[in-house]
């Protein structure tokens, strides 16, 4: 295997690169070819590299995404043992891209938007590579580094705005302002209200009717799914939380 020294800037960029639009195309569910992505790079950027020696820095890759806490692609098990050097080098490409999206999304990857963090199961996660530092706070741990922005990828559920629109509108004509259908909170402001899917849209797609949803304050709307995912409370039971006091 190609020491680290080996690797030029290029050879790495390349790698990222090729990297983060297969994990846009995973997360958005496109089909894509984790051959056909190597054999271009070996026709290409990295033709003095092994399959062997792409496929390994691939995983690196992985492994420093997870250090980031963000998503990785999942044929591509995170490696355990990343030097620093190497993880240090990955990540400047990474955090290129980032500041590259920030200043000109037009000039980011294609068919990028915002990703929230992974969702690691109990029990599943890999240990922390040793390479990887931990974060340290100044003396009293109330005070942290934050605001740099970052690239991120994310695959969201398609939602109809007219049908939320809608649902205000005879939330109004009901309430005679928009109101919360558990707490009765009610305010002039529609933007301080969320509309909430009783059957959630992770079921897959569907036909919804405007008449189903429900609005809800943001307190309500976030009580509702506490519950599960794929069962939040329902309106009767958001009403009894209310009136038990929120507890």
């Amino acid at each position: 295997m190609e020491s680290v020294a080996e690797w030029t800037e290029q050879e790495l960029r390349a790698s990222v690169d090729a990297y983060l639009l297969m994990l846009t195309d995973e997360l958005a569910g496109r089909a894509y070819s984790k051959t056909e992505v190597r054999k271009q790079l070996l026709a290409g950027a990295l033709r003095n590299r092994s399959s062997g020696s792409i496929e390994y820095r691939m995983q690196n890759i992985s492994s420093v995404l997870r250090g980031m806490k963000r998503p990785w692609i999942e044929g591509y098990k995170p490696a355990r043992n990343v030097g620093e050097a190497t993880a240090a080098r990955i990540r400047r490409h990474i955090v290129e891209l980032d500041q590259r999206a920030a200043t000109d999304p037009t000039n980011a990857l294609e068919g990028a938007v915002p990703l929230p963090e992974r969702q690691m199961k109990p029990g599943n996660t890999p240990p922390q590579s040793p390479s990887e530092p931990a974060l340290t706070l100044p003396p009293g741990g109330d005070r942290g580094e934050e605001g740099q922005r970052i690239f991120q990828l994310q695959a969201e559920v398609e939602r109809d705005p007219k049908l939320r629109k809608e649902a205000r509108r005879l939330n109004v004509q009901k309430y005679g302002q928009i109101t919360c259908e558990a707490c009765l909170f009610g305010h002039s402001d529609p933007a301080m209200f969320d509309v909430h899917h009783p059957t959630p849209l992770a079921i897959g797609v569907r036909t919804t009717h405007a008449e189903h949803l429900l609005v809800l304050c943001p307190t309500c709307h976030r009580r509702a799914h506490r519950k599960s995912k794929l069962d939040p409370f329902t309106l009767l039971e958001l009403r009894d939380w209310v009136a038990a006091g929120r507890p």
